[in-house]
């Protein structure tokens, strides 16, 4: 979780300063931030109505999957149509793939402590992301790979615990 969410993190809090350095008037800028934030709430709603037309394993894929592909359109010469995209995709897909994530990690929570734990995850994550984000920058790094590396990372380590629970119940079973 503190991968993954350092990675969302990290991006989204240089959402707005790309925006400046590809030369957007701030009116598209803020629309578009704030089709965002709607976004990262319809992702969940969405992801909620579906849950039981799809597999733990296939939501947190699809959502994530989504949130790191629309990342690519970062890459390179970054054009208004692909800014709105980005706002557009990469939240709706990543807290869609998160709803998947919290499922999985409620599962595996067999004594009741992760709670406070994903509290301390989020609020590290959420700074150690933009950190890691403004230093790569700083340095020139390909940062957008990176966060996405971050999230694919994060989402891997969720898919791997998703299929260790299904495995453990399915031998429980037999």
């Amino acid at each position: 979780l503190t991968i993954m969410v350092a990675g969302f993190a990290g991006l989204w809090a240089f959402l707005e300063r790309i925006a400046v350095d590809n030369q957007f008037d701030a009116e598209f800028t803020n629309t578009w931030l704030g089709v965002g934030l709607i976004a990262s709430g319809v992702g969940p709603l969405v992801a909620a109505y579906i849950e039981s037309a799809v597999s733990r394993f296939t939501g947190l894929l699809l959502g994530m999957g989504v949130a790191v592909l629309s990342m690519s359109l970062l890459l390179g010469e970054v054009g208004r149509t692909d800014y709105a995209l980005v706002l557009a995709l990469l939240p709706f897909g990543y807290y869609f793939g998160l709803t998947f994530v919290f499922s999985v990690i409620a599962e595996a929570d067999h004594n009741g402590r992760v709670p406070g734990l994903m509290a301390f995850a989020l609020a590290i994550s959420s700074g150690a992301g933009p950190a890691a984000f403004g230093w790569l920058k700083s340095i020139d790094a390909p940062v957008v790979v990176v966060m996405a590396l971050l999230i694919a990372a994060g989402t891997l380590l969720a898919l791997i615990i998703e299929r260790s629970i299904n495995t453990d119940s399915m031998e429980k079973l037999s």
